[in-house]
C-alpha cells in the first residue's frame, strides 16, 4: 500500500499544486490502467471522470482562474465521497475508506490553499467624473461578433461576460460615447473619466461677461447650460464635440475634442457702427439695429455718429435710420468689425 499511496500523493499534488512539471498530468493518464490494479479505486469509467476533473482543475489553475479550480475540485471531492457511500452497495465503482481518506481530504487541503478568487471573475466597467467620483453610465457595450449590452449591476458599474481575452468596450453618458479597444476582458477592471468641460464666454477684452447660453452637438443640440459669470461647465466624455454659443440672439459654433482641451472659449468682438450723411458728417441720434431672427436694437450713436456693442463675429445685417430715412447693410464682423453706414441725408 506504501507504493501506492506515495504514487498517488505526488500525481495529485501536481496536478493541483503545480510542484513538479505539467507532464505529471500525463503520467496520470498513462497510469490508468495501474490505478485499476490497485485496490482502492475501481471501473474505469470512473477513474477516467476523476483524471478529467484533475486536468481542467489544473488547466484553470495555470489560467489564474482559481475559483473555476475550486469548483472543479469541489466536484472531484463530491465524486469521490459519493462513490464511496455507493461502496456499500454492489455499484461497480468503489473507493475503499483508505482512498476516500486520501482522495477526500487531499483535496480539502488543496482546497484551503487556493488564491483567492478576484471580486469578479469578468470584466467591471465603471465611470468616474473628473473628481475620481463614480457616476452612473447610461449604457455599457462590449463587440462580440455584434455590439452587445453589459449586464447593469446596478450599482453604476458593468459586467462584461465573454471568453474572448481581450475586447473593445463602449461607454455611454449624456447621449455621447467612447470607445476601449484591446481591453483584457478576464478577471480584470476598466474605468472611463469624463472631464469637467468648461464653456466660457469673452469680451473683445478677454473679460468674461454675461450671459450665453451654451449647446452641445450629440446626435442633436443637447443643453449644456448657461454661463454664470461668463463660465458654464458640465462633466463629459472627453471626445470631439460642436459646441454652440448663444448670446444677445446670435450663435456661434465651434469644434473641440475636450481630451486635449476641456476649457471652450468664445469671445464677442466690439462691433463699431459709425453712421454718417451724404455729406459724410457723422448723424447724431441714428437708430441701429442688427437681425438676429427679428431687428435686434444695437443702440443710438452719439455726436460722433458711433454706437458699439460686443457680438459673436460672423456675417449681420445691420440697419441705420435717422427720420424717415434708412439703409441696410450685410458684413463680417470677424473680418472687419467696423460698419460704416451712410445716409442719404443733408
Amino acid at each position: 500500500m506504501q507504493a501506492t499511496s506515495t504514487t498517488l500523493f505526488s500525481l495529485v499534488e501536481a496536478v493541483f499544486l503545480d510542484l513538479v512539471p505539467a507532464t505529471m498530468v500525463s503520467n496520470l493518464t498513462n497510469t490508468a490502467d495501474t490505478l485499476l490494479n490497485y485496490t482502492w479505486l475501481g471501473d474505469l469509467t470512473f477513474v477516467n471522470s476523476l483524471k478529467a476533473k484533475l486536468n481542467q482543475a489544473k488547466t484553470y489553475l495555470l489560467a489564474g482562474d482559481s475559483l473555476s479550480c475550486a469548483v472543479e475540485v469541489k466536484v472531484f471531492q463530491d465524486d469521490v465521497n459519493a462513490v464511496y457511500k455507493d461502496s456499500l452497495n454492489l455499484d461497480p465503482r468503489f473507493v475503499t475508506i483508505e482512498g476516500w481518506k486520501f482522495l477526500y481530504w487531499n483535496a480539502q487541503y488543496i482546497l484551503d490553499r487556493l488564491p483567492e478568487p478576484p471580486a469578479n471573475p469578468n470584466l467591471v466597467v465603471s465611470l468616474k467624473n473628473s473628481l475620481g467620483n463614480p457616476i452612473p453610465a447610461s449604457n455599457v457595450q462590449y463587440y462580440e461578433g455584434s455590439w452587445k449590452d453589459a449586464v447593469n449591476n446596478g450599482d453604476g458599474t458593468f459586467t462584461v461576460i465573454t471568453t474572448k481575452p481581450k475586447i473593445s468596450i463602449r461607454v455611454y453618458y449624456e447621449y455621447a460615447s467612447m470607445q476601449a479597444d484591446n481591453v483584457p476582458a478576464q478577471n480584470n477592471t476598466y474605468t472611463f473619466q469624463t472631464v469637467l468641460a468648461n464653456v466660457q464666454l469673452k469680451n473683445s477684452s478677454g473679460l468674461l461677461i454675461h450671459t450665453g447660453t451654451v449647446q452641445y452637438y450629440s446626435g442633436a443640440w443637447r443643453s449644456f447650460g448657461t454661463t454664470t459669470n461668463g463660465v458654464a461647465t458640465k462633466e463629459l466624455l472627453p471626445i470631439n464635440y460642436s459646441f454652440r454659443m448663444t448670446h444677445e440672439f446670435l450663435s456661434k459654433d465651434k469644434q473641440q475634442n475636450l481630451s486635449t482641451n476641456p476649457v471652450v472659449d468664445f469671445q464677442t468682438v466690439l462691433c463699431t457702427v459709425k453712421v454718417t450723411n451724404s455729406t459724410n458728417q457723422p448723424i447724431n441720434n441714428a437708430a441701429v439695429k442688427y437681425y438676429a431672427g427679428a431687428w435686434r436694437d444695437l443702440g443710438v450713436t452719439n455726436s460722433e455718429g458711433i454706437t458699439t456693442k460686443e457680438l459673436l463675429p460672423q456675417n449681420i445685417s445691420f440697419r441705420a435710420s435717422y427720420g424717415s430715412t434708412s439703409l441696410d447693410k450685410q458684413q463680417d464682423i470677424n473680418t472687419n468689425n467696423l460698419v460704416e453706414i451712410m445716409l442719404n441725408v443733408p
